[in-house]
């Protein structure tokens, strides 16, 4: 069963995944220098950051009585790296 911090990372991913496809569709649409887009990136920028921020304090957090390190290849399947 995922904690709660586990579902938390697969949210943040999820939507990571939606406002990424939200910017490729708009700079289809207006262009890449769109104000639109460019605050879309920007946007995605953020929840990149938070997200790299979430997978490092779990980096940090793990020590020798956690040898095995989680991955989130994609929303619903997680690997376990060696």
């Amino acid at each position: 069963m995922a904690t709660e911090e586990e579902l938390r990372k697969e949210k943040l991913f999820i939507e990571i995944i939606i406002k990424r496809q939200k910017m490729i569709e708009m700079a289809q649409v207006n262009g890449m220098n769109s104000k639109e887009t460019i605050e879309l990136s920007q946007e995605l920028d953020k929840l990149l950051n938070k997200y790299q921020q979430m997978v490092s304090s779990d980096e940090k957090n793990q020590s020798i009585f956690h040898p095995m390190k989680w991955t989130l290849t994609n929303p619903f399947v997680a690997t376990v790296e060696k």
